[in-house]
């Protein structure tokens, strides 16, 4: 694309003159068709539905969901289960042991 020019501006016979552009380079104009034309990424409807999960409603789909969270609260709530003695014993433990510190005393034997 060649340079505009004065010459290639029509003076018509109007009381306003068109504006006289400024002579432009093709790197300077095709830059500044870049910057005009450029969209913010994050803006556009791909980049919103990646961040959006779509709602599912179908008793099936629900079913399989409560079905998922049921497996999972099974297994690690028996896992915790399993464990609950060791836990217990542990706090009684830590329990007594500081109540002999505070006391410094020699308890009789008690539940601990």
């Amino acid at each position: 694309m060649s340079n505009e020019t004065v010459s290639d501006v029509c003076y018509c016979s109007t009381k306003e003159h068109p504006p006289i552009p400024e002579p432009i380079s093709s790197e300077d104009k095709a830059k500044q068709l870049e910057q005009e034309l450029a969209i913010n990424p994050t803006n556009t409807s791909a980049a919103l539905r990646k961040l959006t999960s779509a709602e599912d409603n179908r008793p099936s789909a629900v079913g399989v969901g409560y079905l998922g969270v049921g497996l999972l609260t099974a297994v690690f709530g028996g896992l915790f289960l399993l464990d609950l003695n060791v836990i217990l014993a542990g706090i009684k433990d830590l329990f007594c042991t500081s109540a002999d510190v505070q006391n410094s005393v020699a308890v009789e034997e008690t539940d601990c």
